[in-house]
């Protein structure tokens, strides 16, 4: 399952900076799904860890640059890969 971010990043390494400035529970992210009939709610970027979930950037239908992996490293503390 892939999911966008509401907002745009340019690069994975500009969402990783977000992540780490604001926390991953400010930053949502939306389903790309069209079978999913609640691919449009927007969901923080927290609810994907421990998931296989892939977040696709930095636009889900135009311009799919780069992809990234929600997880928490030994420390607790969200991370992306």
């Amino acid at each position: 399952m892939s999911y966008g971010t509401v907002t745009r990043f340019a690069s994975k390494k500009a969402l990783r900076e977000a992540v780490e400035e604001v926390g991953a529970d400010k930053i949502m992210v939306k389903d790309t799904s069209f079978h999913n009939p609640l691919a449009h709610v927007p969901v923080p970027l927290s609810s994907l860890v421990g998931t296989s979930a892939v977040i696709v950037g930095p636009d889900v239908n135009l311009d799919r640059r780069w992809y990234a992996n929600v997880k928490t490293n030994k420390a607790g503390k969200i991370i992306i890969t």
